[in-house]
């Protein structure tokens, strides 16, 4: 399974030596958003719902995740008011993380039918086998 991360340049280059380079952090827990698509990862991106475009200053990070490691929630995970807007996950997030349930856990998207959003755990034991693959301008 291949997913897509958005970074930015500054960043992206150190996250071989320090995978937790730009992560976002739940109360202490470590994670990142991963999507199966450039576009996704786009439509998806806070910079992108502020700016209405992506910077030139922000790459594509292509990770290889090993089999066997997603999770499907099939169900939206979060708080009434996700579909509305809020950003927050809450306990669910929190609840994934400290058990370390799985590498990868899949979610449907806030803004489109049928696509999944994922959240990696770079404290799971399956993260060390996590690969980069590809780093690389997201325009021509």
């Amino acid at each position: 399974m291949k997913l897509i991360r958005l970074v930015h340049k500054k960043e992206a280059h150190k996250l071989a030596e320090k995978p937790l380079t730009g992560c976002t952090l739940y109360r202490g827990n470590p994670f990142f958003y991963g999507f199966d698509a450039v576009s996704a990862a786009i439509i998806e991106s806070q910079v992108y719902m502020a700016l209405g475009e992506i910077p030139p200053s922000i790459l594509v990070v292509e990770y290889v995740i090993p089999d066997n490691s997603l999770h499907v929630f099939n169900e939206l995970p979060v708080y009434e008011d996700y579909a509305h807007g809020s950003h927050h996950l809450g306990a669910w997030v929190r609840g994934f993380l400290k058990d370390k349930a799985a590498l990868v856990a899949a979610f449907p998207s806030k803004h489109w039918a049928r696509q999944l959003n994922y959240i990696v755990n770079p404290r799971h034991e399956l993260f060390p086998k996590v690969e980069i693959s590809e780093i690389r301008k997201i325009y021509r």
